[in-house]
């Protein structure tokens, strides 16, 4: 069954529809950069009927991020079902894994073939790795043996959302090749389609840095991105 979804209440509230978005790479920096810490706060607080969808391309590492998410989120998960808490297991039931690589990036688990369109971005190579790798992550977790099916349904009811410059033809390849998503993002196409002109208003505004109580700033932002200076921009108060 096809469903729409929205990243806030407020998008969905013209046709009665819930926000269902994902953790921000913003959220992800506030854990200095530990995404799979991140999920897992993020799940002990926020109400099971969440879904929990793991932003995974911070470090343009989308297979590595994902298994290092879900091994911690089914370890919690299983201590609390043999601990007879299912209640509290269900928060750490992982709905989704989402990579949103930029277009001019090449996450870790793709090698080179010389091809922009292949190599770069979320791109139907980087998909199915990150399917595999979903699929097969239990096999190399330490545990019982006779939880093993349970752990083998766990890792594959894991669903897939892309993100980045996804728009008609791009998601029409992409179901050409069978390629497996689960859900598609296509705000920025919403966005580059709106303006009477054709221009494209789509921006992000992340963490890029923080500044500790060593009163030193520190880089702290998905690879990729960095501080950048602008002349126009001047500041009006710093507290300290």
């Amino acid at each position: 069954m096809n469903c729409r979804f929205v990243s806030t209440d407020e998008q969905g509230a013209w046709w009665g529809g819930e926000g269902c978005g994902t953790i921000a790479h913003a959220t992800i920096c506030c854990f200095f950069g530990d995404t799979a810490e991140c999920m897992m706060q993020f799940s002990r607080i926020i109400p099971p009927e969440v879904a929990r969808i793991a932003l995974v391309d911070f470090h343009n590492d989308c297979v590595g991020d994902s298994l290092k998410v879900m091994k911690s989120m089914y370890s919690k998960y299983l201590e609390l079902l043999l601990a007879e808490n299912v209640e509290e297991a269900k928060k750490y039931k992982l709905y989704a894994v989402r990579p949103d690589n930029s277009g001019n990036m090449r996450d870790k688990c793709i090698m080179p073939i010389g091809s922009k369109k292949m190599d770069m971005g979320v791109n139907p190579r980087l998909v199915w790795n990150l399917r595999k790798a979903i699929n097969e992550a239990y096999l190399s977790w330490d545990i019982p043996e006779k939880f093993r099916e349970m752990a083998k349904k766990w890792c594959e009811e894991v669903k897939i959302v892309v993100t980045g410059e996804f728009n008609v033809n791009k998601i029409t390849e992409f179901e050409e090749l069978a390629v497996p998503v689960d859900i598609y993002g296509i705000g920025s196409s919403l966005l580059e389609n709106s303006a009477a002109d054709g221009t494209n208003n789509d921006f992000t505004a992340d963490i890029v840095r923080v500044k500790l109580t060593d009163g030193d700033w520190h880089h702290m932002a998905k690879v990729g991105r960095q501080t950048c200076n602008n002349p126009d921009l001047v500041v009006i108060s710093e507290k300290e």
